[in-house]
């Protein structure tokens, strides 16, 4: 499962949405692990991605991402291959114990909780 875990102020469905998907995960981690089955989240912070982009000029008024750089951990901000790369080693086989986490994708400190 992928969601992000900043929760913004103004935005209720999204929060309680973020919110009961997590409660599932968790729940399904407890439940599905006697079968094999592994469930993690994979929460992203700031990616660039058209939808980031639109994120980022909403809340910040900013038009381009990469202008962020330079506030954001390691000086760049999350690429779409960031978020794949850790979904992939939380599904992969090199990952047998890893299970019912939430993986924050945000380099160190953007997710906040």
């Amino acid at each position: 499962m992928v969601a992000t875990r900043s929760l913004s102020g103004t935005g209720a469905p999204c929060n309680m949405g973020k919110t009961a998907m997590e409660a599932l995960a968790y729940t399904l981690a407890k439940e599905e692990r006697d079968h094999g089955i592994r469930v993690s989240i994979v929460a992203p912070g700031r990616v660039d991605t058209y939808m980031g982009q639109r994120l980022i000029h909403a809340g910040q008024g900013v038009d381009d991402i990469p202008t962020l750089d330079e506030f954001m951990p390691f000086g760049r901000v999350c690429q779409p291959a960031d978020v794949v790369n850790v979904v992939r080693f939380s599904a992969s086989n090199e990952n047998p114990y890893l299970n019912g986490e939430c993986l924050d994708c945000d380099g160190g400190g953007q997710n906040l909780r």
